[in-house]
This record gives structure tokens, sequence and C-alpha cells, in this order.
């Protein structure tokens, strides 16, 4: 690998980036090659395999865009794509977005670095922002390699298979992991609203651990908090 830096036009700096041929992760078919051996990858561990238009968000502040971005959620890192080769953003990134274009609608994803623990280390990992009011929705996926079978002596096929935690933030206290309950969520709601928030549960017989029920929970909280 080597250093290099690259300048975007719509921006007065540069970004240090640090170069990646694609014998990592083949954008045809996902065979890696290695000097010991060939794997085959029967599901590649990226966001999104195709590169999207993004925005990044150094840890300075500094903000970078348009930019064509991928997440390998493998090794919680960046890539970024610059004359048909592939760079790892090397600079700290507080949060990136990504835009996919989908019919005539764009949709966006973000993500923002969070401190998780894990096996009893704190790691700084990228949490998607399913929702991000008052109280903020947050996922987190780890992908871990599983091998699959072995085809020859000396080809493997492998895959990535996902483990998915939700949490809930509310400002900048520690992230809160969600539980199949709802005790958790009543915890971050002032006493005053609780009972309102929990009315809207049973009536609309929200299920905590779905998503885009629970996104509307937190719309609804923030419904009851017009400062917000």
């Amino acid at each position: 690998m080597k250093k290099v830096a690259f300048t975007l036009a719509c921006v007065l700096f540069a970004i240090n980036i640090t170069a990646q041929d694609l014998d990592g992760y083949r954008l045809s078919g996902g065979a890696y090659i290695s000097p010991k051996e060939y794997v085959l990858y029967l599901k590649l561990p990226f966001f999104k395999e195709t590169f999207l238009k993004g925005k990044i968000t150094t840890a300075k502040g500094r903000v970078v865009t348009p930019i064509d971005l991928r997440f390998d959620m493998f090794t919680n890192e960046l890539q970024y794509l610059y004359n048909k080769r592939v760079y790892l953003v090397s600079e700290p990134v507080s949060e990136f977005i990504l835009f996919e274009p989908i019919g005539d609608s764009i949709v966006e994803y973000k993500f923002r670095k969070y401190q998780l623990e894990n096996h009893g280390k704190v790691e700084p990992v990228f949490c998607e922002v399913l929702y991000d009011g008052s109280i903020k929705l947050l996922k987190y996926v780890k992908k871990s390699e599983m091998n699959v079978s072995e085809m020859t002596q000396a080809t493997t096929k492998k895959t990535f298979i996902d483990y998915e935690v939700l949490y809930l933030q509310q400002e900048d206290k520690p992230l809160l992991k969600l539980d199949k309950n709802v005790k958790n969520l009543l915890s971050l709601i002032p006493f005053n609203k609780q009972q309102q928030v929990e009315d809207y549960i049973k009536l609309n017989k929200i299920k905590i651990n779905n998503k885009e029920q629970l996104t509307n929970v937190l719309i609804f909280y923030d419904s009851l908090n017009p400062k917000f």
C-alpha cells in the first residue's frame, strides 16, 4: 500500500487515503486472491456492493462531497473509488452519508462513529442512524467471515454472516442496547410523557424490535416536544 492524496474541486483541502488494488474484494464475482490460497466469496461484506455517491465529515469537521464511497462492514473501513482504483480513507471520519438512487427518488443512509464495547474492549465503529431525533435509533451490524466448504485443497468458499444490534441514544449519553420490551425505551423518556408513549404503543400494537414501528414511536415522542 502507498500513501496518496487527492483534491476534490468542490473543496479547498486534501484528505489522505491509502491505495488498495482490486485483488481484495473483486467487483466481479467476489473472487479474492491471496499469496497462499484462492478464496471465493459467496457474499461480500459491503453495505452496498456498488459504489455510491456520498459525503464524508472528518473528525476535524471537514466535509468532502461528492465522493464515490463503499462501506466494508467486515473491516469497518470506508473505500473510495478514484480512476478505477479502490482506496481506503485513512483520515478519521466521524460521519458519512451514502445516497442511493432508487427509481425517481434518492435514499439516504447515514452512518456515525460511536464507541462500542466488544468482548471487554471499547472499539470505534460505524452505526447506521435510523432515526436522528431527540432519542436516536442506531443499528450496528457486525459481519463475521465463515467458511462454507472447501472445493479443493487450494480453493475455499467463504461467506459473511450478520450480527445486528439496535441501540438508543439520548443526547450525548452512552448507547443503550435495545431489549425486547419497552422498559429501556421508557427510561429515556421524562415521567410526564411516559404514559402518552405507552398508550401510543398499545393503541398501535407496536413491536419494539421492529425498526420501522419503533421509529414511528420516536417520531410520536418528538411530536410531544415542540422545541425539537
